[in-house]
């Protein structure tokens, strides 16, 4: 007998049932965009401090982080940033001063210096091609604290990748008390739940704390029709992950990727 997988919204009513070709899907693009575009930042001490998730950006051959403005608030001016890639101890530096902020929408742009070696997704011709009218499919990818290892003995670090399957929520389903204002054409809302989270190596978890998700990007996952030659390589950037709701009942909060792009070319 075959599994499925139910999202289901605050009211008890079923948003998707997803099937094995979906769950293979989830997983496909969560192991992509996990090892390829996903990065932690953190607090360059000892040890360091991760603080949170983000996505590396090609905007007009320029690396950016894209990322939450959030997670650096109260931070000193010249506090230094470490950002983190790959499976070992790669980083750069930038000092918070660096980082170009939005202060109404929750969003961040951290320009990198141009010999970094990470691989970013290019949005030079960003579409956004996601539906406002049906529960379409979405991975979150980011690097919480607890795949974040820290080797006291050589100050190393080594970033665990982690990715979570999401549906969006119909305008009906989102929060009618959120603590921040809602605005349907910046905002997006998801749905998620814990059976659809997957580390770098593609291993599904079972137990996952989405503390230091934040700013992580989130990525369509396109179903194509039967008989259609399908890619993980499809997905597109939609959104950057703002915020997660786990104790009333399981969403995500998201800003949508066009107003980052806004932020970097008005920069």
């Amino acid at each position: 007998m075959s599994t499925t997988y139910r999202f289901i919204d605050s009211n008890g009513h079923l948003l998707k049932e997803l099937d094995q070709v979906g769950l293979q899907a989830f997983n496909a693009v969560g192991l992509q965009v996990a090892k390829k575009h996903t990065c932690m930042i953190a607090i360059e001490g000892d040890p360091p401090n991760p603080i949170g998730s983000g996505t590396f950006v090609e905007v007009d051959n320029q690396l950016f982080v894209a990322t939450a403005k959030h997670l650096f608030e109260g931070l000193q001016a010249d506090k230094l940033i470490g950002i983190y890639w790959g499976e070992e101890d790669n980083r750069c530096g930038v000092t918070n001063s660096d980082i170009i902020l939005d202060e109404k929408l929750d969003l961040a742009a951290i320009p990198m210096p141009a010999d970094t070696k990470a691989c970013g997704v290019s949005l030079g011709c960003h579409h956004c091609d996601y539906s406002d009218s049906e529960t379409d499919l979405f991975v979150v990818s980011g690097v919480p604290s607890e795949k974040c290892k820290i080797d006291q003995h050589t100050k190393t670090i080594v970033v665990g990748h982690f990715s979570l399957g999401l549906v969006s929520l119909p305008r009906q389903s989102w929060p009618t008390n959120p603590e921040v204002p809602i605005f349907p054409d910046v905002h997006m809302f998801f749905n998620y739940t814990r059976d659809l989270a997957i580390n770098g190596n593609g291993e599904r978890m079972n137990q996952i704390n989405p503390h230091g998700l934040s700013g992580g990007g989130i990525w369509s996952v396109p179903i194509l029709s039967q008989g259609s030659v399908w890619s993980p390589a499809n997905s597109t950037l939609v959104a950057i992950q703002s915020s997660v709701e786990s104790d009333k009942w399981r969403y995500l909060r998201a800003t949508r990727i066009e107003h980052w792009l806004r932020l970097v070319s008005n920069s």
